[in-house]
């Protein structure tokens, strides 16, 4: 572990209170410096939950970028490396492990891509912005167990997966992300959220899991603002959302249910193909 490494570790350890020993380490092994532009660079930084105007700074001092914030990738599109604190949170809660296959959607440069890759078997890293999936591929060319593809990641997931993150906000969850995910123990986290200008958005983080191949669990691990995923928006998805946002909590959300029902008071998200659920449901045996 280098020193600058070290520092980041710290970093996160403060201001997201991750203790994952495995997580931290990975952190402090991925030199940061490589999925980003040459410097000067232009940091922002933001409390984790997104609430405070962040405040930016322009350096080019290698150990500013080894500290809990966020790093432009393009300014002009407010296109960042995120935060690792932020990030941290999800993959703690992901319990990423050895052995595992996983999947990463809007992976950007590959820095969080990098990162998974020292703690499970192999990476399926995926954006559709192809400048950043050539960064990433070159970035990650001593990565032999990730595999970089240019593709809609709303559309797309592995034929099969155990653990998998967004960095980009949906305001609809895919279909490929829950049809691939491994029934037994699967698991993504992914920021569910409604636009608030031409490229940012905001709302919460998910943690789903599949217990079973119709036994979806849910909890609310965090909130974000974040790029939106590329495409054509679904506005009458994104006014429900934001209608489920503003007038329930989002911590009652237990379950994910994919079986035809009606809506009932239950139902905190109703959409077509899916409904987030306060209904608790049970691993089979549990």
């Amino acid at each position: 572990m280098t020193d600058l490494g070290r520092r980041l570790a710290d970093a996160i350890e403060r201001d997201s209170g991750c203790t994952d020993a495995r997580l931290l380490a990975a952190f402090a092994a991925t030199p940061r410096e490589r999925f980003l532009r040459p410097p000067p660079w232009l940091i922002a930084r933001r409390a984790l939950d997104g609430s405070a105007t962040p405040a930016y700074v322009e350096t080019s001092e290698l150990a500013d970028v080894y500290d809990n914030v966020s790093v432009a990738l393009d300014a002009s599109r407010q296109l960042f490396n995120g935060a690792p604190g932020t990030v941290a949170v999800w993959l703690e809660a992901l319990a990423p492990r050895e052995g595992e296959r996983a999947f990463h959607a809007g992976c950007g440069s590959g820095y969080y891509s990098a990162v998974l890759a020292r703690l499970v078997d192999s990476v399926v890293a995926v954006d559709v912005d192809e400048a950043l999936i050539k960064q990433a591929g070159e970035a990650l060319a001593d990565f032999p167990n990730v595999s970089v593809l240019a593709a809609d990641a709303t559309a797309f997931a592995p034929s099969s997966y155990d653990v998998g993150m967004a960095n980009m906000g949906v305001s609809v969850i895919p279909e490929p992300w829950l049809e691939r995910m491994n029934p037994h123990g699967g698991r993504m986290a992914f920021p569910l959220t409604v636009p608030i200008d031409a490229n940012l958005s905001k709302g919460i983080v998910l943690l789903v899991e599949r217990a079973a191949e119709d036994v979806y669990t849910v909890r609310m691990i965090g909130v974000a603002v974040v790029f939106a995923a590329a495409g054509k928006a679904d506005q009458a998805a994104q006014r429900k959302l934001m209608t489920s946002l503003m007038s329930a909590n989002p911590h009652e959300v237990k379950s994910l249910r994919r079986d035809p029902h009606p809506e009932d008071a239950t139902c905190w998200l109703h959409e077509e193909r899916y409904c987030l659920s306060s209904v608790e449901r049970r691993r089979p045996g549990g």
